[in-house]
């Protein structure tokens, strides 16, 4: 009898240890670890408050001119009657007007421009594209002096198609242009 009890006292301390004890000894290690992911995650993101903060006092010490020249330039958003409307604008500097406007928003383009080629999202690009075709008449003079201003506008336009017509009178001509205008996402 003497050597029962210890025997049971161990064997009742080796059953506590093994189903209680240790299952939460283990959960406290994980714990523990996921502890140290947090302190870890705590320390980069402060790192990242600092860097935006010195980033924030760059962008302040910005010149405001350069800044809205710069979101000319490649705006956040596209405003295609804005657009228009600057367009119209050169267009009237020169005794022009358009008209004919279409407004087509490309989702998507090809990879390689070919036979065969292979459609791919936009959504891959950090920027977005517009185009807009309209049609316009003048002298050739005034077209070239057009083309001029757009060529010198803040905004980023390419002239994807240029096409020059018929003749309206003995000095003038019919042009449809097509512009491809660019934004980011």
């Amino acid at each position: 009898m003497k050597f029962i009890a210890p025997v049971i006292f161990i064997g009742t301390a080796l059953i506590i240890v093994f189903s209680f004890i240790q299952p939460m000894y283990q959960e406290i290690v994980a714990l523990d670890a996921r502890g140290a992911q947090f302190d870890e995650a705590l320390d980069r993101s402060a790192e990242l408050q600092q860097i935006r903060e010195r980033l924030a006092t760059k962008y302040q010490n910005f010149d405001p001119v350069d800044v809205g020249r710069l979101t000319a330039l490649l705006p956040d958003d596209i405003d295609n009657v804005r657009l228009i409307l600057d367009v119209d604008d050169i267009a009237r500097t020169h005794k022009m007007r358009i008209h004919d406007i279409s407004v087509v928003n490309e989702t998507m383009q090809d990879s390689q421009n070919g036979p065969g080629s292979v459609v791919t999202p936009v959504a891959e690009n950090d920027y977005e594209k517009v185009t807009i075709s309209f049609s316009t008449e003048g002298k050739y003079e005034d077209f070239l002096l057009f083309l001029t201003d757009i060529e010198r506008s803040l905004r980023l336009v390419d002239i994807s198609a240029l096409t020059a017509l018929t003749i309206v009178d003995s000095s003038a001509l019919t042009y449809d242009i097509s512009l491809v205008a660019y934004w980011l996402k």
